[in-house]
């Protein structure tokens, strides 16, 4: 699943409609926001000849420091939620220092991927104010050595 799964009138479709109609979501008696189980999923499926199936997932990844995700999980986690606010050349730099957020010497060379801000040499890039007036919106080098 990704944001855009969310996004816009994707809740319109029949398909998703026919479903949501035949859904039910609700907390798990065994699964409170206390109880070592808080971060599992269970999901219960009842077929149309009344048996049910089911799924419990205990060790969600990304769900507690004893689950982590994969880095490639965490990859796709961040660039999916990365690209609605960023330019996309700055994703991987700023995942990058991120993941070695300990060695950056200067938080801003962290902070500046933040900015979403126009490529030198673009039309929008010269419709800015000069960098004088835009203090600490400059593009910095994009190639991260620790």
């Amino acid at each position: 699943m990704r944001i855009a799964d969310f996004e816009g009138d994707a809740h319109f479709d029949r398909r998703i409609q026919a479903l949501l109609a035949r859904t039910t979501a609700l907390p798990h008696p065994k699964m409170a926001d206390d109880a070592d189980a808080q971060f599992s999923a269970e999901v219960r499926v009842t077929l149309k000849d009344a048996r049910v199936l089911s799924r419990r997932v205990d060790d969600m990844a990304g769900r507690g420091g004893d689950h982590p995700m994969s880095s490639e999980e965490l990859w796709e986690k961040f660039d999916d939620c990365a690209r609605r606010a960023l330019p996309k050349e700055d994703i991987m730099p700023l995942f990058e220092r991120l993941e070695t957020l300990e060695k950056v010497a200067d938080i801003r060379a962290v902070t500046r991927l933040l900015v979403k801000r126009p490529l030198p040499g673009t039309a929008t890039e010269a419709a800015k104010p000069s960098a004088a007036r835009v203090k600490g919106n400059t593009l910095l080098e994009t190639s991260w050595v620790p």
